[in-house]
């Protein structure tokens, strides 16, 4: 409303000043249509027909008034300080409307000569832009990079568990020169972390048992009167026990890094502990006073395991992971024990048993929840 009563108030204003305006213009066409002229010479002259015609005189005084008038309502605009989009309206309606006034009241006036003065059309027009002759430009070699945030999304899609945890269930087959066992059971037990987009470092525990019968025992070869041993521990062998722990350091190199199917190749460095008793301990003496029943083998080796592998994601935290191994003893085993006297021939051939199964090889295929984090 402010502007509103501002506008109507520069509109009364302008209809006055151009009143006057129109006054001012006439009586100085008037003076300039009825003075005298002046030559080159100083002498006052009637002004001559090829001089300008009275419609260039009053273009040019219609030009002059029209300027004045145009700087004195811009000038009451800047001292009412209305907002500058507002103004530049005020002046092109202002602007527009002071033309037509000026087109009426000169389109049917007289010159000073009596002869008839023809109205002028005045028209604004965009001056023609003159045509620039292209820049010719070129452009620089298109270097193709791949942003930091990309890669660092697909860095963050390879590697985006740092922690896996694999419980694992599978079959065992040892196998030597002379022996040949399956295991009962096979467990096992893995934490990894990834180093990278496609290596893996973590460690495992295993634990695998064997029920074992031995037919082949050495009592029947050495001792003439075994029938005491035969009722008691029968004639087909005595069953035996195997027990093995391990705790190994692996590592897996990942085919393909990426994606729902992932295979790989590992290996692994373990530290194995191995037990090998009778299952049946009946005590028995033989003739000899020597004790039967209490008889126990264990031992400790260090074995190298080489891996084939992938794992099968589901989702982002859950997945299988399959897994086919090869494991082997590097040397004797150390740290062995046995519990029974060397003179007892089952305690000689557990400590048969239990060196011929440290070098035979391992072999593994397991089955396992993928769980990461």
């Amino acid at each position: 409303m402010k502007y509103l009563s501002l506008v109507s108030l520069l509109i009364l204003s302008a209809y006055g000043i151009q009143a006057f305006a129109q006054e001012d213009v006439l009586k100085e066409a008037d003076s300039i249509l009825n003075s005298d002229q002046i030559d080159v010479d100083g002498q006052w002259s009637a002004a001559e027909e090829d001089e300008l015609s009275n419609t260039e005189l009053i273009e040019e005084a219609r030009k002059k008034s029209e300027k004045k008038n145009v700087k004195m309502l811009a000038k009451q605009i800047e001292n009412l300080q209305i907002p500058r989009e507002q103004v530049r309206e005020i002046k092109d309606s202002e602007k527009k409307n002071l033309q037509e006034k000026i087109s009426n009241v000169f389109g049917s006036g007289s010159a000073g000569d009596g002869s008839a003065i023809s109205s002028d059309q005045v028209s604004v027009r965009q001056a023609a832009v003159t045509p620039v002759a292209p820049i010719e430009t070129i452009a620089p070699a298109l270097v193709v990079t791949e942003s930091p945030l990309k890669k660092a999304v697909i860095e963050d899609e390879n590697t985006e568990t740092q922690f896996k945890i694999i419980p694992a269930f599978g079959v065992l087959n040892i196998k030597g020169d002379q022996v040949n066992y399956e295991s009962k059971i096979n467990i096992s037990l893995s934490a990894e972390s990834m180093v990278n987009s496609r290596l893996s470092l973590g460690v495992g525990l295993t634990y695998s048992t064997l029920d074992i019968s031995d037919d082949n025992n050495n009592y029947e070869s050495y001792v003439y009167d075994n029938y005491g041993y035969y009722d008691i521990y029968g004639d087909n062998g005595r069953q035996l026990n195997y027990n093995h722990f391990a705790v190994d350091m692996n590592s897996k190199v990942f085919i393909i890094n990426s994606g729902k199917i992932r295979p790989y190749l590992g290996a692994a460095l373990a530290y194995n502990r191995t037990s090998l008793s009778f299952s049946d301990k009946r005590p028995y003496y033989d003739q000899y006073g020597i004790r039967y029943g209490n008889e126990q083998f264990t031992s400790s080796y260090v074995s190298a395991r080489g891996s084939l592998g992938s794992e099968i994601k589901f989702s982002n935290s859950i997945g299988l992971n399959l897994d086919v191994s090869y494991a082997k003893g590097l040397a004797q085993g150390f740290d062995y024990e046995s519990t029974a006297v060397d003179q007892n021939f089952d305690q000689q051939r557990l400590n048969q048993l239990g060196r011929e199964i440290e070098d035979a090889g391992f072999m593994t295929i397991s089955g396992g929840l993928l769980v990461t984090f």
